[in-house]
């Protein structure tokens, strides 16, 4: 080819080149996902990869391909040059390891991860690199020195993965593990040099003088039933360990409580968690008393508690209302949810709030204030209670322990007889709202509907978390004929949330009541919508 050719070539050449700059120019200025800045398609390609991570096994999901399954979020690097390169650019996407993809990938994403900390996963559905459990020490002492997150799960927590935990970690922030049979941490865990903020365990429990513990910011241990209670740790080493930990904000105990006689020299001592917000307790009451006692924190701490019990007669459980108590802005409770199920449950969750609330506009109460202190606890007993008046007395019992003088929001799921409701919530003349999450509870409420004397102030009642479809429906048709006959004003609105129902029961309860006001979710019978279609066709 003489010059005179190639110089024909290469215009050619540089014009088709021009030409293709000038699709992906218009086609960036068309299509407004391209013409997003880097920064905000980085920050989008973070929230994909958290929530479509690469995956080994699995359902692949319609539409998809298995590569596109495997990869999960890396397939944005396969769209377009820009949101390729802005992938590339942005290393922290490459710092979340699971070791699934293989040798290959596993090394091209820690290179592309360059010098960013590192996140990473062993679990007993991952298989690490190289791909034997064996391996994961090896792994985990190679990297720990880049590692900001690590997660242990149950297949992987072995003696050697545990051995390794004794190097420096000095950018851990975040540990995470889970045992299948009880381990306890190293006692140099990372050699005592580690930012350790997050600690995270399951059937495993820290050595309590490790040096990393006293930056903690959240500490959550659970324990299984199952596991050896000897392993539970004492008075003195608990106390002594929370004494340090100056900065918790969030503390769970869950089935690690100590056992045993409280020590005389702890009477008095006092435990400051200044900055404390989230407090989860579980174990044995008189654990769970001596820990409320002992412990110094905030008022605005949301305090949630689990007991376990062997006393039938509820007065143990007792014991424990008072403290709980104290740690509302006021003891009286406006708003309170007790729920125990049938006959096979062996426990029931009470809670409750000092205040009350309504919205503006619709004037359906709030049964839950997430962001108010609120009286949180739940009753196990250990021996299941066969007898549903043996249920009630404990109910009453506790209950009766509890300032419900002010009670204005009351929400209740009591599968314990007709007499249940009347026999624990008859008296209280403020009520306001009432919320009903099963039909039994419906039953017991019914009687107590059809007096004139009771709940004269009473709003709206909200039937909630029910099947009211054909038979079942009848219940309604109770409380609507109630509502026709009994003296007015009673109730102006029923809200109807979560439940199975018909749309035709519905309207007829706004036909035959039209002084009351029905407000449902518009959740329908799964079976009722193709029903209609079917008769429809048949017309």
């Amino acid at each position: 080819m003489n010059i005179q050719g190639a110089s024909k070539v290469a215009t050619r050449a540089g014009n088709e080149l021009a030409a293709i700059g000038d699709l992906q120019a218009n086609a960036q200025q068309s299509t407004p996902a391209l013409r997003l800045l880097p920064e905000i398609l980085a920050i989008i390609f973070s929230f994909h990869a958290e929530a479509n991570p690469p995956e080994e096994n699995g359902i692949v999901p319609r539409g998809m391909t298995i590569a596109q399954f495997r990869l999960g979020w890396i397939t944005v690097t396969h769209v377009c040059p820009i949101w390729r390169q802005v992938a590339l650019d942005h290393r922290t996407l490459w710092t979340y390891h699971r070791f699934n993809l293989g040798l290959e990938w596993t090394a091209e994403l820690l290179r592309r991860a360059g010098d960013a900390p590192l996140n990473l996963t062993f679990s007993d559905y991952i298989v690490p690199f190289p791909p034997s459990v064996a391996n994961a020490a090896k792994i985990i002492s190679q990297l720990l020195h880049r590692v900001n997150t690590l997660n242990i799960g149950e297949a992987a927590c072995t003696s050697a993965v545990l051995d390794a935990l004794m190097q420096p970690g000095p950018l851990m922030n975040s540990l995470t593990i889970t045992s299948g049979r009880f381990a306890v941490l190293p006692q140099f865990l990372f050699a005592g040099y580690a930012p350790l903020h997050h600690l995270s365990l399951r059937n495993a429990l820290p050595a309590w003088n490790a040096v990393v513990l006293t930056r903690l910011k959240s500490l959550n241990i659970a324990m299984d039933r199952h596991t050896d209670t000897t392993n539970h740790p004492s008075y003195v080493d608990l106390f002594n360990a929370l004494q340090t930990m100056s900065n918790l904000e969030t503390l769970m105990l869950i089935g690690c409580l100590p056992l045993g006689r409280f020590p005389d020299h702890l009477e008095g001592q006092k435990i400051r968690i200044p900055k404390l917000r989230r407090l989860l307790l579980s174990g044995h009451v008189q654990g769970f008393r001596q820990m409320l006692e002992h412990l110094d924190f905030p008022h605005e701490t949301v305090v949630r508690g689990s007991c376990i019990t062997d006393d039938m007669t509820g007065k143990e459980c007792c014991d424990v209302v008072p403290l709980l108590l104290s740690y509302l802005p006021r003891p009286s409770l406006e708003t309170l949810d007790v729920s125990w199920g049938d006959r096979f449950d062996r426990h029931f969750n009470i809670r409750g709030y000092s205040t009350s609330q309504e919205d503006n506009k619709s004037g359906k109460p709030y049964f839950s204030l997430e962001a108010t202190p609120c009286f949180n606890i739940e009753f196990q007993f250990k021996f299941l209670l066969w007898s549903a008046e043996q249920k009630l007395r404990i109910l009453k019992t506790v209950y009766g322990a509890l300032p419900t003088d002010e009670l204005r929001v009351l929400s209740g799921k009591l599968d314990l007889g007709k007499d249940a409701w009347p026999e624990i919530f008859g008296r209280h003349q403020e009520l306001r709202h009432i919320r009903i999450c099963s039909l039994s509870t419906l039953d017991s409420l019914v009687p107590v509907f059809n007096r004139p004397d009771v709940y004269p102030n009473l709003v709206s009642l909200t039937v909630c978390d029910m099947d009211l479809h054909s038979k079942q429906g009848s219940r309604i048709f109770l409380i609507i004929n109630i509502l026709k006959t009994c003296r007015p004003p009673r109730m102006s609105k029923i809200f109807i949330e979560s439940c199975e129902i018909r749309r035709e029961l519905v309207g007829w309860m706004e036909s035959a009541i039209r002084e009351v006001e029905i407000e449902w979710d518009g959740v329908e019978f799964p079976n009722a919508r193709r029903a209609r279609s079917l008769t429809n066709s048949a017309v």
